[in-house]
């Protein structure tokens, strides 16, 4: 009877010792809490809500990704990521955890704790080069057998880059060369109407 006890116990541990504190290192892969159970498969949307402080990033920018429970639907555990959207399985960015904790090297942010939350907040940061378009991923746990696996949410994309200076000169150089351009133009014009005219008067 002992031995049964202790093996029951030994299983629950082996199937929830990720929830209450944290996202395994494996989710970092499958985004699956393990937790013996398989993955919602009806539409998130009714419950929560996801959401990005922009759609647009640049090298470096810090962007707010949020999730918020909608009516009742408190969630007690999370995993965030960013991947890129035409190469889903490369993680990009980093995170600095306002609460929770980080995964994946720093790719990751996920719970610390088995609280009832009805939002969470997290900051990511873009990578330091353009990686192109970008979506934030999300697994979200309601309960222990209630989660939503690889949720896709919000696409993310490269802000528009400053015209180039095609010239290869400095932009006040540049400037400064069409205005001497330009008054080189207006004087010869100026010249030519006035030797016209002149003629014009001879004949």
């Amino acid at each position: 009877m002992t031995l049964l006890l202790a093996f029951t116990v030994a299983l629950c541990a082996a199937t929830s010792w990720a929830y209450p504190s944290g996202a395994p290192e494996t989710a970092c892969a499958t985004m699956m809490p393990n937790h013996g159970f398989s993955a919602q498969k009806t539409d998130y949307t009714p419950y929560y809500n996801i959401t990005v402080s922009k759609l647009e990033y640049a090298p470096g920018d810090k962007i707010k990704v949020t999730i918020r429970a909608l009516k009742d639907n408190e969630f007690k555990g999370y995993i965030m990521q960013v991947r890129k959207v035409l190469n889903d399985e490369q993680l990009v960015g980093t995170w600095s955890p306002t609460e929770g904790q980080l995964k994946c090297g720093q790719s990751a942010v996920t719970h610390s704790d088995g609280k009832k939350k009805t939002s969470v907040e997290q900051e990511w940061t873009a990578p330091d080069t353009d990686v192109g378009n970008v979506q934030v991923w999300v697994t979200i746990v309601k309960e222990k057998a209630t989660f939503w696996s690889q949720i896709k949410g919000p696409i993310i994309v490269p802000s528009l880059k400053p015209a180039s200076n095609d010239t290869g000169l400095p932009e006040q150089q540049t400037s400064s060369s069409t205005t001497s351009i330009n008054g080189t133009v207006s004087y010869l014009l100026y010249s030519w109407l006035l030797f016209a005219e002149i003629t014009s008067q001879l004949l």
